[in-house]
């Protein structure tokens, strides 16, 4: 399973609201970071506006945070500490 994937599995709604992108994200991102980002076009596609509140389809936010992340097949090796 892809971290796409999981975030789009693990997720309750078809939507995730910009205020609840944090808690969506693992805490990487904040809602003030996507506000920014589509303030400047590069957030995620599809925003639909309801009232005061922003929400992005779950697809389009999973798909957001792996294009902004370098998500890497292999973990990095932890160094040892020498005693």
């Amino acid at each position: 399973m892809t971290l796409a994937e999981k975030l789009i599995s693990r997720w309750p709604s078809a939507l995730v609201a910009r205020r609840d992108f944090s808690k969506f994200s693992g805490g990487l991102y904040s809602a003030k970071t996507l506000a920014n980002a589509d303030c400047s076009g590069t957030g995620p596609h599809g925003a639909v506006r309801v009232g005061a509140q922003v929400a992005y389809p779950v697809e389009a936010a999973a798909s957001w945070i792996i294009s902004r992340i370098g998500v890497t097949q292999n973990a990095p090796r932890r160094r040892e500490v020498a005693a």
